[in-house]
């Protein structure tokens, strides 16, 4: 019997080694508190970040922008040219975010001392066709605002950790410092993050380009794939319906103030008029603005970061066009490139 336990001890050594270190470390970024959501490292599940902020923070935000990385390029200062004076805003904007991470969020807002009064919804095909919370550890929902149990939350990121190909990646970093281009949730963007407001900044990516955006753009050629005009299939299923529907009610609730923007990808993916269709309906024309598809924002490589992301002056016209007295009842009043061009 001794010989079983002592047995079972040393097969369970490497576990509780490696459990211990898990707990103590903080390799994931998820028991301590973290300033910086952004940081090198390990890749931090920001909807744990911004959880844990809001119901900790003592500011009394009243204005919120939330959408995808995308809405990154979204930035508080800009978006409040566009507000009363009075508002004081935070970026809530997750990495692959969902419609369902969207309405749980709202839902905590509406729940909690924060009332959304404004708010800027940043959309598109990708988002809308997430309807359910995500099974990867680093893209799950914060327990508390979803109705998950703790111990099966936090049990994600363990089982992340103990990855051998993780393990393998991490250990390097802790060796070398120096991050492979396949190591999975490891990375160093060169991100800058603003605590006040939770605005995320290209940094690195700005500094290259400014120093000389020949030579940025020829270096990452690969990440800009060739494209032509598609449209998504329709999203708008009765889940989707669903929680549109709730996100409405909490609008109308608050008498919400707020702009839904489908955003200027890259991949000139057109929402399918049917959504569009839809979103105009249910939410007002006045509340929904598209700018997917080719148009004059997507056209020029110019305008983006990498295949993903478009810059903050692009971010920036498309709040001047949405919030412009002059907006058109149409989805928006940019012109598509019209086939004959």
């Amino acid at each position: 019997m001794k010989r079983l336990i002592i047995k079972s001890f040393l097969l369970l050594l490497p576990f509780l080694l490696l459990s211990g270190y898990f707990i103590i470390e903080d390799p994931m970024k998820i028991i301590h508190n973290t300033k910086d959501p952004t940081s090198p490292g390990v890749l931090m599940n920001d909807r744990l970040f911004v959880a844990r902020h809001l119901i900790k923070s003592k500011a009394k935000y009243n204005a919120f922008i939330l959408g995808s990385s995308r809405s990154k390029s979204f930035k508080t200062a800009a978006w409040a040219k566009h507000l009363p004076s009075s508002s004081k805003s935070y970026h809530i904007g997750v990495n692959d975010e969902t419609l369902y991470g969207i309405e749980r969020k709202l839902n905590y807002l509406d729940s909690s001392l924060y009332k959304p009064k404004h708010v800027l919804l940043l959309i598109d095909h990708r988002l809308l066709s997430l309807t359910s919370d995500q099974t990867a550890h680093i893209f799950r929902e914060y327990y508390g605002f979803t109705g998950e149990t703790a111990v099966s939350y936090y049990q994600r990121f363990l089982i992340a950790f103990l990855n051998p190909d993780f393990l393998k990646a991490y250990i390097n970093y802790l060796r070398y410092g120096t991050i492979g281009k396949s190591a999975n949730y490891l990375w160093d963007p060169g991100f800058t993050f603003s605590e006040e407001n939770g605005d995320i900044f290209y940094s690195r990516m700005d500094i290259g380009i400014a120093n000389d955006s020949l030579k940025f753009y020829k270096d990452n050629a690969a990440t800009f794939h060739n494209r032509r005009e598609t449209t998504s299939k329709p999203l708008m299923n009765a889940e989707a319906k669903r929680l549109m529907s709730k996100i409405k009610k909490i609008f109308d609730k608050n008498n919400t103030s707020y702009k839904i923007i489908i955003t200027p990808n890259y991949d000139f993916v057109k929402l399918h008029p049917s959504d569009v269709t839809f979103l105009e309906q249910f939410f007002r024309k006045e509340h929904v603005v598209d700018f997917s598809g080719s148009n004059e924002m997507t056209e020029s490589l110019g305008n983006y970061y990498e295949h993903k992301h478009f810059k903050p002056y692009i971010a920036n016209r498309v709040m001047a066009i949405s919030y412009s007295s002059q907006l058109r009842t149409k989805t928006t009043n940019i012109e598509t490139k019209k086939t004959s061009n």
